[in-house]
């Protein structure tokens, strides 16, 4: 009988062939995408103690020497397509760890949330360590931090409509520019883009995001999408669109090509393109429009055009400089927080230090010692009451300490802050002091 990973790992490589099935006029990239898509999925459903067994399971089934016998159908499929590789690639990079900024650039909605969690669940001890301190210093902390907390928030706010602003202005001198360009080139620079954006390779691509967003947006709804193939979802979409299907399509089709965006290098490579296609196009037939193009106009609309190629460049420069900006600001706010918390928190994560270093102190000479000191020897008293001293439990009076007034408690507070401060023993206003009387 198959084990769970084995029958996991052959159903993927079910529904992978499915899916290609259902998939028409699929180019490689889109079948890369499917394939690893299958893959990410079936691994992502299993506890982090099983997913070695599942990439062990996953690399039999589509090794080219398995899958000719368990899958044969996607063994030819793949095999004609010169992909029979690329599952063994995907799985591969399942077994190397991804950088958690890394994972940001692939993949930004994913990325940024996990990255978020992850230095949240590392900091969530810290995070209530000011409940230790005793009123009204406590209070007197939390309105500090509460204080720094809403400036952080205000500043990240005005930032953020900062950003905004300047996008905008960025976006609406780029479209002036790209329109005088268009003017002055006889629409060759919207050619350029039109067939950089209308390559198949691009195009598949920006497909694949295009679904992976559809997927979230939908499991953010508490729809099942797992189960859903890539023509499912385009269904799902188009439905949302218009009745019409051929507007839907259209509609879509556009949607793909503004997935594709065009910046940087990439643009100024198609505005050079879009001025020397202009000035190497045909001359007219008529001699005197030949001798007009060649010594007036076409010099002269080209030096009109040229300037696109800096202002492209600056408006490059400018977008890179204020993310840039943006970025190290949210930064340096996270940093500042961070360190405004230590600061106010600082007396009691050294109390915290001090406990363990007096805790590893001890066990350090006590596991030199010969003999086992006894509850009522003099070191253990004096380093009693040093603790005492540091904020802990008063001895009871006779040269010991309770039970519960343990070395191994206090100090292990610097490495889990979720220990409290321990609190002195109330007097009994029942009991009649000593020496009273």
């Amino acid at each position: 009988m198959p084990s769970p990973m084995q029958t996991l790992a052959q159903e993927t490589s079910k529904k992978i062939l499915q899916e290609i099935n259902l998939t028409h006029n699929a180019i490689s990239a889109d079948v890369i995408n499917i394939i690893k898509r299958h893959i990410n999925s079936a691994f992502s459903t299993v506890d982090k103690d099983n997913q070695k067994t599942l990439i062990k399971q996953l690399s039999l089934q589509f090794h080219p020497d398995k899958m000719q016998s368990n899958n044969p159908d996607l063994y030819h499929y793949l095999n004609s397509r010169e992909l029979i590789n690329e599952p063994q690639k995907i799985i591969n990079a399942l077994l190397k760890p991804a950088s958690a900024f890394a994972e940001v650039m692939t993949d930004p909605v994913n990325g940024t949330t996990n990255l978020f969690n992850t230095f949240w669940e590392k900091f969530k001890s810290h995070r209530d360590i000011s409940n230790r301190y005793p009123q009204p210093i406590r209070t007197l902390v939390k309105s500090i931090s509460t204080i720094i907390d809403i400036a952080l928030v205000l500043a990240v706010v005005v930032g953020t409509i900062g950003l905004a602003i300047i996008g905008g202005i960025i976006a609406l001198t780029s479209k002036c520019a790209d329109g005088l360009l268009n003017l002055f080139t006889n629409s060759q620079f919207n050619k350029e883009v039109d067939k950089y954006q209308s390559d198949e390779a691009r195009q598949a691509k920006a497909r694949s995001d295009f679904y992976s967003g559809l997927r979230i947006g939908l499991k953010m709804t508490g729809v099942n999408e797992a189960d859903l193939n890539d023509e499912q979802l385009l269904q799902i979409y188009l439905n949302t669109l218009s009745e019409d299907r051929n507007k839907a399509e259209a509609q879509f089709k556009d949607t793909i090509k503004q997935q594709i965006s065009i910046t940087g290098l990439t643009k100024l490579k198609l505005i050079f393109y879009s001025i020397y296609n202009y000035l190497t196009q045909p001359l007219p037939k008529n001699t005197l429009g030949i001798l007009g193009s060649i010594f007036i106009v076409r010099p002269l609309r080209a030096m009109l055009a040229l300037p696109s190629l800096f202002i492209a460049a600056a408006i490059s420069l400018t977008q890179i400089a204020v993310t840039t900006l943006f970025l190290a600001a949210l930064a340096s706010m996270a940093l500042l927080r961070v360190i405004s918390h230590v600061i106010l928190n600082l007396p009691l994560y050294a109390l915290d230090l001090t406990r363990h270093l007096i805790d590893k102190t001890g066990a350090f000479f006590a596991s030199k010692s010969t003999t086992k000191p006894t509850e009522t020897s003099e070191e253990h008293d004096s380093s009693a009451r040093l603790l005492a001293a540091l904020g802990g439990s008063p001895s009871n009076g006779q040269g010991s300490t309770p039970a519960t007034d343990t070395h191994s408690t206090r100090g292990t507070a610097f490495f889990n802050p979720n220990v409290g401060l321990p609190q002195n023993n109330p007097v009994d206003e029942t009991t009649p002091s000593q020496g009273m009387g």
